[in-house]
């Protein structure tokens, strides 16, 4: 009876060792999962407050338009140099179809789609027609780039309105208004003069445009503009 009484003694102590450990093993984890909570807790507001941060920099200091676009052009450079052994030298210009069907007859861009990118290279005279969607090269081309004429207009300030709009309608962007001003030169009519001695044609145009006459040197007085090709005066 007393081997019994010792047995079931022996057996209930284990039970509540095993029910204590049992305990203390819950607790621990308790413990564990509650450590783990935190932890996601402060994770996910670490990275609440690095986007809230990123966000506040942006609004209060956004990238200007000419930031954008030199990241845009660095972008997609980096992508047709794994295509195309490329000028040392940046692109003289970067451009983005809009519409290809503005282009039609040009044989550069038969194969243009929109939102195809150019590059051109001036110096190199060199041009790229990349395609970003499908990242392979459509067209490169040696080209002769005409690059706009220059134009600087004297005149009263209507006038100098309408000369410009004349121009830019019927010339588009070969021509560049770099410089308008008033002038005390007389002439009769309108004078234009090729002051870069390089742009005759297209000082005829303008002329003949105008209803002006092309003249060999600018009037007395007259000083010759900076970064100017051709100069035009009105007596109006």
């Amino acid at each position: 009876m007393a081997k019994d009484e010792g047995a079931k003694e022996k057996e209930a102590a284990q039970a509540l060792a095993k029910e204590k450990a049992l305990k203390r093993k819950k607790r621990r984890n308790r413990n564990i999962f509650r450590t783990i909570n935190i932890l996601v807790i402060l994770g996910l507001a670490g990275v609440g407050a690095y986007f809230f941060k990123e966000y506040r920099d942006l609004k209060n200091n956004p990238p200007s338009a000419q930031d954008v676009a030199k990241a845009e052009n660095t972008r997609v450079i980096e992508k047709v140099k794994k295509l195309y052994n490329l000028p040392a030298a940046e692109p003289d210009r970067i451009y983005t179809v809009g519409n290809k069907d503005d282009l039609k007859g040009q044989e550069f861009f038969t194969r243009a789609e929109n939102g195809d990118y150019v590059l051109v290279y001036v110096k190199d005279r060199l041009a790229v027609l990349y395609r970003e969607s499908s990242n392979q090269l459509i067209n490169v081309s040696t080209v002769t780039i005409q690059e706009p004429t220059n134009i600087a207009i004297f005149a009263a300030t209507d006038t100098q309105a309408e000369i410009e709009k004349s121009l830019t309608d019927t010339f588009k962007t070969d021509v560049s208004v770099k410089k308008k001003d008033t002038s005390k030169a007389k002439v009769d009519g309108v004078l234009v003069i090729d002051v870069s001695g390089q742009k005759s044609q297209q000082a005829e145009q303008i002329a003949t445009l105008l209803k002006g006459k092309v003249g060999a040197q600018l009037p007395d007085g007259e000083a010759k503009p900076e970064g100017v090709d051709v100069v035009i005066y009105s007596a109006e």
